[in-house]
């Protein structure tokens, strides 16, 4: 089950690894899919609209994917919940005691993973919620 938690609180620092901030602007696109985000085929995060994930990750390569779910409420979405599973997005190299953002953004039948400039996603931090597991 998926919570929004508290607004933004910048994720602290972790010595030899790179932050990395993942987020979901709240459009009307989308609503009603929520968003696995994988990272080299794991799941890093399920992210619903209006919605960020930080974390602290290995430098290296990232691999960056998404698989649809269907969510609560109706469906506005061009997406099936099974059209991207597997899908390549986005490649980013990251580097220790840096910080790295990234966007989601839907169009109609489609999904798009772009790195974000630290004044960008500063600029759209502050209206997402935090996005955990239970």
């Amino acid at each position: 089950m998926l919570t929004q938690g508290e607004r933004f609180v910048p994720l602290a620092d972790v010595p030899g690894k790179a932050t990395l901030y993942v987020l979901r602007d709240n459009l009307v696109v989308g609503r009603g899919l929520d968003l696995d985000i994988l990272i080299n085929g794991e799941t890093l995060t399920t992210l619903q609209p209006g919605a960020y994930h930080a974390t602290h990750v290995a430098p290296g390569e990232l691999r960056f994917g998404a698989a649809a779910r269907r969510g609560k409420g109706p469906l506005l979405s061009g997406i099936e919940p099974d059209q991207l599973t597997g899908n390549l997005l986005l490649t980013m190299n990251v580097a220790a005691n840096r910080t790295y953002y990234v966007t989601v953004e839907e169009g109609l039948g489609s999904v798009l993973l772009e790195p974000l400039s630290y004044e960008e996603a500063w600029e759209r931090l502050p209206e997402l919620r935090k996005t955990g597991t239970l």
